[in-house]
């Protein structure tokens, strides 16, 4: 500011000095009194940046001793600078992070049972402490705007080792003992309890009045409707009285409100199967992953879930189930129990079906 006023007083004088031989004497004091103003106001303008350059001083002090208000425009200014050089990075960082966004989330539960029998011959048992730990890893992982990954690795064990445990080194030994299990390099168990993909639309074959999903994998099928309750959890996809097994399988849901014009009405089509016939791999005789005619047929299941009401403090749930090939035990088997699981044979179909109203926030 003051280089500028240097050079407009210079310019000033050269322009008196050149014109000074043509003025008369009442107009060069009128000259003289224009630049007197001109000064007067080039005065007032220093000032003003005078006041202004402290006002942002003192602003900048404020501001960092935490007072936001008193930003002045030149710092908002770099401020503004530095955050989009920030957001760039920001965005880089997502970019470069993009196939890798996998989200998680815990479900931890520690919990004490009394457990109480009363048999049919008079004999009881009990555990008056049965401590438990559980823990649910979720996993989600969205590949695009309509397809989603759903996971999730579980745990659960009671409190110790069990009693009947083999205390010698031998088979395997103190290497499984549950004091140390996670020391020792034994073994690579992972128990997967649901990976499934799914499939979502807002409109089936054109039809936007018709929402619907698919999916395929290992299948939310525990912790359905009824058990989720007691659990204080949300639910998974079948009623729990009817199916509360893992599975893999597929599915497909249709939301029906919007062509029916009944709230909440949607409909489920579900399949799968809970055990293969198959061999092992490394068949002596080459015929790894082939059907083992000699064992108990494929167990394969099949069934529906109807929702025909649902305004979310009024439900009716519907399910039927139908399951081929369950295995089961003689009477022979029975009597000689320990060995059952050993010998079990393919027994029968069997169907279920379950109703149930739900009642929230009465």
């Amino acid at each position: 500011m003051k280089k500028s006023i240097i050079a407009l007083s210079a310019i000033a004088a050269l322009s008196t000095s050149a014109f000074a031989a043509e003025l008369t004497n009442s107009q060069m004091m009128q000259q003289i009194e224009a630049l007197k103003a001109q000064l007067s106001a080039l005065e007032k303008q220093v000032g003003q940046t005078a006041t202004t350059t402290k006002e942002n001083k003192v602003s900048l002090e404020n501001m960092m001793k935490g007072d936001p208000s008193s930003i002045s425009d030149a710092r908002f200014k770099k401020l503004e600078k530095k955050v989009d050089g920030i957001g760039k990075k920001a965005n880089l960082a997502k970019a470069q992070s993009a196939g890798d966004n996998l989200k998680w989330n815990v479900d931890f539960r520690t919990q004490v049972d009394n457990i109480q029998y009363k048999h049919a011959s008079g004999k009881k048992s009990k555990n008056n402490a049965l401590m438990t730990n559980r823990l649910n890893l979720g996993m989600k992982y969205a590949a695009d705007e309509n397809s989603i990954f759903y996971g999730t690795l579980s745990y659960m064990k009671a409190f110790g080792d069990t009693a009947n445990h083999s205390q010698s080194n031998t088979r395997p030994g103190y290497a499984d003992f549950d004091w140390l299990t996670n020391e020792n390099a034994t073994g690579n168990d992972l128990k997967v309890k649901e990976a499934y993909w799914l499939y979502r639309n807002d409109s089936f074959l054109g039809n936007k009045d018709v929402a619907w999903t698919a999916s395929v994998g290992r299948r939310p099928s525990t912790d359905g409707l009824g058990i989720n309750l007691r659990a204080n959890q949300k639910r998974k996809s079948p009623l729990s009285h009817t199916v509360n097994v893992e599975f893999d399988g597929a599915s497909a849901r249709f939301n029906l409100d919007k062509i029916t014009g009944v709230e909440g009405m949607w409909f489920k089509f579900c399949a799968g199967r809970g055990l293969t016939n198959a061999k092992q791999r490394f068949q002596f005789d080459g015929t790894d992953y082939a059907k083992d005619e000699t064992l108990h047929s494929d167990i394969d299941m099949a069934g529906f879930i109807f929702v025909p009401y649902d305004d979310g403090q009024y439900s009716v749930h519907m399910n039927y189930a139908r399951a081929w090939n369950l295995i089961g035990f003689t009477n022979n088997q029975l009597g000689a129990y320990q060995g059952a699981m050993m010998t079990a044979a393919t027994a029968s179909d069997m169907m279920n079906a379950q109703s149930l109203l739900q009642f929230n926030d009465v």
